[in-house]
This record gives C-alpha cells, sequence and structure tokens, in this order.
C-alpha cells in the first residue's frame, strides 16, 4: 500500500512540475488604459444582463462605468440581439436540438467624439438540445446559456478594447 500511494506522489510531482515549467498561466482580467478611466455606455438597458456584465467587467479592472456627462470615452452598444433558430427536428417533425446566436455590435468614442474604436461585431453561437418532456428545464438552459454567452462577449470586448488602445501611440 505504501509504495501505491508513494507511485502517486511521485506522478503528482512530476506532473505540477511539467505544468509549471512549460510556461502556463491563466488569462488574467484585461487592463484598460488611462483614457478610459471614466467610461459610460449607451444603448444598453439598465439591469439587464449585458449592463451588469460590463459594470462588473469594469468594476473589475478598475474603472467603474460612469454617467454621460462625467464620461472621457463612451462605449455605444448598438446590437445587443439572441436569436435561436431550429438545427434539427425528429421523424415527427418536433425539434432536436436549437442554436443560440448572440451577436454584439460596438464602437468606443473618445471626449472630442474622435473613434476610439471604430465599429466592431462580436458573434458567439452555442447549441444545445431539446425534450419537450422537459421544457422547464431546457429553458433554463436556454437562459443560463445566454447570460453565458454574454459573459464571454464582455471579456472578449474588454481585451479588443485593451488590446487595441495598447497600440494607439
Amino acid at each position: 500500500m505504501q509504495i501505491k500511494q508513494l507511485y502517486r506522489l511521485i506522478v503528482i510531482s512530476y506532473l505540477s512540475l511539467g505544468l509549471s515549467a512549460c510556461g502556463f498561466h491563466l488569462r488574467s482580467e484585461a487592463e484598460l488604459p488611462e483614457q478610459l478611466q471614466a467610461t459610460s455606455v449607451q444603448g444598453v438597458t439598465e439591469y439587464s444582463n449585458l449592463d451588469l456584465s460590463l459594470k462588473r467587467a469594469f468594476r473589475q479592472t478598475g474603472y467603474p462605468l460612469t454617467t454621460a456627462s462625467n464620461a472621457s470615452a463612451i462605449l455605444v452598444v448598438m446590437q445587443n440581439e439572441i436569436s435561436r433558430r431550429v438545427l434539427s427536428v425528429n421523424s415527427a417533425g418536433i425539434v432536436n436540438e436549437y442554436e443560440l446566436n448572440y451577436t454584439l455590435r460596438y464602437k468606443l468614442i473618445g471626449s472630442e467624439k474622435n473613434q476610439l474604436i471604430p465599429e466592431q461585431t462580436i458573434s458567439l453561437y452555442r447549441s444545445y438540445r431539446y425534450n419537450p418532456d422537459t421544457v422547464l428545464a431546457k429553458a433554463a438552459e436556454e437562459e443560463r446559456l445566454q447570460k453565458d454567452m454574454i459573459e464571454v462577449a464582455v471579456k472578449q470586448l474588454m481585451r479588443r478594447i485593451s488590446m487595441k488602445l495598447k497600440k494607439r501611440p
């Protein structure tokens, strides 16, 4: 029994050493430049999933969102849309699988109405199996997928903003 435990300990040690030596690092939150210290958002319904995700993301960077009158930059959301389409049906014509499509189109405008980031689009797709016998569970699953897609889109948006503005002279 002692030999098996020693063997497991050795294997775990080698795996952890190998993982730390390969340069693997978890992705950190996006770091925003100082010119975005006072950013406001337009085109988003207050307290919607997107609004809450954006507020959380900006707060995590250390620059919470502000009102339009105090803003040095404005994030304009032109499209925030989730749609659903049928992917497959069974022989009786009942839906087997759906696909969710999420589109977020935005641009970032500076204090002097100059475009810091031109119009860009983030598109995400998720599919899930549908069972008409478990309608409530599938509705909850679809809602969870929608929230997850919005979270992923906001993280992409923050990374894009961070990378685009770091490249600026």
